[in-house]
């Protein structure tokens, strides 16, 4: 397969406006609107800053985790780029000055360097979006499309939201959204400035099926130091210092790591469990194309990938292409949580102790498998790989 300097420079990532809003507090029956307003403001923005935290946690027994993470995504508009994740275990830096872009992998300290410019989010529509992954596609996503789906909404008395050393006045909104088909749902709390229609922060609680008094599972609590919208942003925020001892490569390695390649080989059967306890096994697809996708939630180029993994399985589900998330390690509830949140459709399986990743010798995550219909692997990847190379995997079992 020839592959473009791009392609090389992406295809294993293997760590991998602005409207005003009144200033009196809205009505009850006025908090969809207001949303609406707000959803607008991200939308028509050209340039912005969004830097802050993510806390999160559980209050299940069996799950105490606890977590924070970092983040910062700015857009100068023309291709500018700059979104940082710093989180446990996962610290990456992409960064694109309108002409050339830089992916860094902290773990790894590696870096990729692409001769072309990331792209330019003030243009996307919800599509592009989702697919271009990282905090910045991440908080666009949420916030462009704040008013939509939801179960009900209801203004709270208005609050006080200090960032940076300013005190900003509030509008606070709760939403619900409607259970999935897992049967979990979403609640939210958002702390909107009044004055410039901007997040300053959000609490989420993610809601089992059965649990009538509303208790979570999981709790995540984002907040900014900055959040600004169509303001001037320093071109020196999009240049890139390789990091000292860094090492420029191709493709994102882990020293002493292996090289794994399945294709050509006939896919190992299996049989695992849905996230409702349904048994599913990879032989009673023959017939159709299968793609695996190997992910954790904890894991932050999963978390990059499973957007486009997703929008494809959506894309060519009617034409027999069957998409199977083999979650490693997790429980069922966790895992749920997360897809309900991002309102991923694709079937969640659950690899408990990891013994179909060792059968498909997954060594990082995320790993992904296309089978064609003769149950043959017909492209075999890890980390992270744009959506036009996923599409040319599918082509080579079939799918157009």
């Amino acid at each position: 397969m020839p592959r473009h300097p791009r392609t090389r420079a992406l295809a294993s990532l293997a760590a991998a406006c602005f409207l005003l809003i009144p200033s009196a507090a809205p009505a009850a029956d006025g908090a969809r609107d207001l949303l609406r307003r707000v959803a607008e403001n991200y939308r028509r923005a050209r340039r912005f800053q969004l830097e802050g935290e993510l806390r999160s946690g559980a209050d299940s027994p069996s799950q105490p985790q606890a977590s924070r993470t970092t983040f910062r995504a700015v857009s100068g508009g023309g291709g500018r780029l700059r979104d940082e994740l710093n989180a446990p275990g996962n610290n990456m830096i992409r960064v694109s000055d309108g002409s050339q872009s830089w992916l860094y992998v902290e773990q790894v300290h590696q870096y990729v360097h692409d001769t072309r410019p990331l792209p330019t989010p003030e243009t996307m529509d919800s599509t592009g979006i989702a697919t271009m992954g990282g905090m910045v596609g991440a908080l666009l996503g949420i916030y462009r499309g704040i008013a939509d789906g939801l179960d009900s909404a209801r203004t709270l008395p208005g609050e006080t939201v200090t960032v940076g050393r300013e005190r900003r006045p509030c509008d606070v909104v709760r939403v619900r959204r409607t259970p999935g088909e897992d049967g979990q749902s979403l609640a939210r709390i958002y702390w909107i400035d009044r004055e410039r229609g901007v997040v300053l922060r959000q609490r989420t609680w993610l809601i089992p099926a059965g649990r009538e008094n509303g208790a979570a599972t999981q709790t995540e609590i984002l907040t900014f130091g900055r959040a600004t919208l169509d303001q001037p942003v320093p071109d020196s925020v999009f240049a890139f210092h390789v990091p000292a001892g860094a090492t420029r490569v191709e493709r994102f390695s882990r020293p002493g790591q292996e090289e794994v390649d399945l294709t050509g080989q006939m896919a190992a059967d299996f049989k695992l469990p849905d996230l409702a306890g349904r048994t599913h096994g990879l032989a009673e697809q023959r017939g159709k194309v299968v793609m695996l996708d190997f992910w954790a939630t904890w894991c932050g180029p999963c978390r990059m990938q499973m957007p486009a993994v997703d929008k494809l399985y959506q894309e060519f589900k009617r034409k027999g292409l069957v998409v199977y998330a083999v979650n490693q390690g997790e429980s069922a509830e966790r895992a749920g949580a997360y897809l309900v949140k991002h309102g991923y459709k694709a079937m969640a399986l659950l690899d408990g102790k990891g013994d179909v990743g060792r059968q498909y010798r997954v060594r990082g995550i995320p790993t992904l498998v296309i089978i064609d219909r003769e149950g043959r692997i017909v492209a075999h990847w890890v980390g992270v790989h744009p959506e036009e190379m996923l599409r040319e995997g599918l082509r080579k079992a079939g799918i157009r």
